[in-house]
């Protein structure tokens, strides 16, 4: 974040794309087809950037003790 005349800007430096693309890179060196993650299910906006970077949402489970999802599983292919 970077302030800026009393408001906050968000630098969009691509470093998470940077990151997902060598994930997916290093994965095909060790023979790997698919990178898996799990997101909270009220981080909405994580959500919303990994599906950007081009995961789909696979499964939703839930934590013991949880009737309802608490994280989701997301995979893309490499």
């Amino acid at each position: 974040m970077l302030k800026q005349d009393g408001a906050r800007v968000r630098l969009r430096t691509g470093v998470s794309r940077f990151l997902v693309e060598h994930a997916c890179e290093r994965a095909l060196q060790l023979g790997g087809a698919v990178l898996e993650l799990q997101v909270r299910v009220e981080l909405v906006v994580n959500q919303a950037a990994f599906t950007r970077l081009g995961f789909g949402k696979t499964a939703e489970t839930a934590h013991s003790g949880f009737e309802r999802p608490t994280p989701l599983t997301l995979q893309r292919r490499v």
